[in-house]
């Protein structure tokens, strides 16, 4: 069945690429659904019902996709969990994972869902060490987390610490004369 779920997953995909349908979207999120990938199958519904609400007005088939992707979205809310970030002194580089998914900076201001239960929050800003912070979500539930994008060691100083002068080298001890 998994395998059958894999096969079913690159077809969506590969039929979205060629006509960007939501009906199709729905269908990817539905196999993802099915195969257990909570986070992607809410992401995937929620990019479903955009799509569907702005083609609705042309084409009234997509009304339906749009309120069944907010419908299954709306049950998927209480098996996960989610996390409401504030990212301070943001470069343009800086990056956002939470649960080890990136999460698009046009994105930064929604709740990120992960699953329940601590989840890895990590802000990378080049030039500065990540920074990570463990967050423990509940289901259904939202937590707010402000995060320093910038509060990490700076790679200047993490590499001169690296490279610090060692202690010399123990001499050899002299054997009898």
């Amino acid at each position: 069945a998994r395998q059958s779920y894999d096969a079913a997953l690159v077809e969506f995909r590969a039929s979205h690429d060629i006509v960007a349908s939501p009906n199709t979207r729905l269908e990817l999120a539905r196999c993802l659904l099915a195969m257990g990938k909570l986070v992607d199958a809410y992401a995937e519904l929620g990019r479903t019902a955009i799509e569907a609400k702005e083609l609705k007005a042309e084409d009234n088939r997509y009304g339906r996709a749009y309120e069944a992707a907010t419908a299954e979205r709306a049950q998927l809310h209480p098996k996960l969990g989610f996390v409401t970030l504030t990212v301070e002194n943001a470069s343009d580089g800086t990056r956002l994972t939470v649960g080890g998914e990136e999460v698009r900076r046009a994105a930064w201001a929604e709740p990120a869902p992960a699953l329940a239960g601590t989840t890895d929050v990590v802000v990378t800003t080049p030039g500065h060490v990540p920074v990570t912070r463990s967050v423990t979500l509940a289901a259904g539930a939202s937590t707010a987390l402000t995060v320093d994008a910038q509060s990490g060691a700076s790679d200047a100083t993490e590499a001169s610490a690296a490279t610090s002068p060692q202690s010399s080298p123990a001499r050899p001890a002299r054997g009898p004369a």
